[in-house]
């Protein structure tokens, strides 16, 4: 037993030579394998680089190989061998860049981020500027609440994935976090100007909101309702801005539009009754309040807050 375990990391260990000499001893099945992943076949990389037809790959292209065969295991759902195939290719080629962020990459796709931390830096130390390792630490940093260290490695990351929507927007929101409204707003536009999403209006609102132009914010949050109708969230939270800035016929008919399809809704029962308060209308704001109230479960801030203005409503001689 002890002998064939030490045959076998012995087969392991000279994976390398083997490859080499069998690439030169027949037929290399490299070049056939890099066609079909530039061309997107990924099953047929999968059955090119076989682990029989990966032995007759020449040491020049290993690295490769493995990259191309570990990924093409991911994008066709087959996680675990993908991470076994880049588990054995970092091992061989401990020096990759490529292979350490694509494999941390593929970890930190799956939550393992304190594995995947330590390849990123690995690939940072060989490749200060590989942009997948850089994106992989300011997600990993801005998850754990490390705005400031993410924003350098976001602002690296950018420098190659300048075209990437997604991006910027994880870069405007942890600008955000650091009370950089300016920047924060630019990279929302810069992101919104490759590909606009419901999701980064909405950003860009709360950013515009937070840097003291509420009425823009209003704006942008109509935007992203007129493009998601059926997000009552930002219906709401336009309504909410909206009595913010005194709008309160206008914000009456986007909430009322809300309880339409929703009478129970806490959050629009709050809003009516708050208009209703400001128009002096005290017995229809008591029934909206009374009824947030009771939404405990399902809102338990916004039924906390309607349960206190109604005690005060209730004192006796209120009108």
């Amino acid at each position: 037993m002890r002998l064939s375990i030490l045959l076998l990391a012995a087969w392991v260990a000279a994976a390398p030579s083997r490859a080499w000499w069998f690439g030169r001893q027949g037929h290399d099945p490299y070049k056939k394998a890099a066609a079909a992943y530039e061309g997107g076949r990924y099953a047929e990389v999968i059955q090119d680089l076989s682990p029989d037809s990966l032995q007759l790959v020449s040491y020049r292209h290993l690295d490769r190989a493995y990259e191309y065969l570990a990924d093409s295991y991911a994008r066709t759902g087959r996680v675990t061998a993908a991470l076994g195939t880049y588990q054995l290719g970092v091992r061989l080629f401990p020096k990759d860049a490529r292979l350490l962020s694509e494999f941390g990459e593929l970890l930190h796709q799956a939550g393992l981020n304190e594995q995947a931390k330590p390849l990123f830096d690995s690939a940072l130390a060989l490749s200060p500027n590989n942009p997948q390792a850089n994106l992989g630490v300011a997600e990993i940093d801005a998850a754990l609440g490390f705005y400031r260290r993410g924003r350098a490695h976001y602002f690296k990351a950018l420098e190659t994935m300048n075209d990437n929507p997604a991006v910027w927007a994880e870069y405007a929101e942890v600008l955000w976090r650091l009370k950089d409204y300016p920047m924060a707003e630019d990279a929302a536009q810069e992101s919104i100007s490759l590909s606009s999403s419901t999701q980064t209006e909405v950003l860009l609102a709360f950013i515009q909101r937070s840097g003291g132009h509420l009425r823009q914010a209003i704006g942008t949050l109509g935007r992203a309702a007129a493009r998601s109708p059926e997000r009552t969230d930002i219906a709401l939270a336009r309504a909410l801005w909206m009595t913010e800035a005194g709008d309160w016929n206008e914000s009456l008919a986007v909430d009322n539009a809300v309880l339409d399809k929703f009478p129970q809704n806490p959050l629009g029962l709050w809003i009516r009754a708050s208009i209703m308060l400001h128009k002096g209308q005290r017995r229809e704001a008591r029934a909206d309040l009374a009824v947030a109230a009771r939404a405990q479960e399902e809102s338990p801030f916004v039924a906390a807050v309607a349960a206190k203005m109604l005690a005060r409503l209730n004192i006796p001689g209120a009108r």
